[in-house]
């Protein structure tokens, strides 16, 4: 018997829009849809860079590695389950957007690849930019 674990991430973000100095939290959901265990998951978050936030913390016990790497081990996910954790960051003074992408991993064997990475995209604004429209 083959072991196949379909996993999938979504991610997103508790606003759109967010004004600087403010906090960002991001939720991420892993699903294991396959019919197996998948077994060593891994969560890799590739975080917005340094000028555009600061990493604060999060909820799912993953590790930061300067300057933006988040790294989440799930261990196994049993078939059909889902675990879910969230990462706060505080946005820094640039407007425009804000990209955050993710991407799960495992090494039980994953046959549809292309929902195993998620991104979310906030736009950070000011009150002078407004003004300014």
């Amino acid at each position: 018997m083959t072991t196949r674990a379909d996993l999938a991430l979504a991610k997103t973000a508790d606003a759109a829009t967010y004004k600087p100095n403010t906090t960002v939290t991001y939720r991420l959901v892993a699903t294991n849809n396959g019919s197996s265990d998948a077994q060593n998951v891994v969560i890799v978050d590739d975080l917005p860079d340094i000028k555009q936030a600061e990493y604060l913390s999060n909820t799912g016990g993953c590790v930061f590695q300067a300057p933006k790497t988040l790294t989440c081990s799930l261990g196994t996910m049993a078939a059909g389950s889902t675990r879910e954790f969230s990462v706060t960051m505080k946005v820094k003074g640039a407007k425009g957007e804000v990209v955050n992408s993710a991407t799960v991993s495992s090494s039980t064997a994953d046959p549809v690849p292309a929902n195993n990475t998620a991104s979310v995209r906030i736009a950070c604004w000011s009150s002078r930019f407004e003004r300014s429209r």
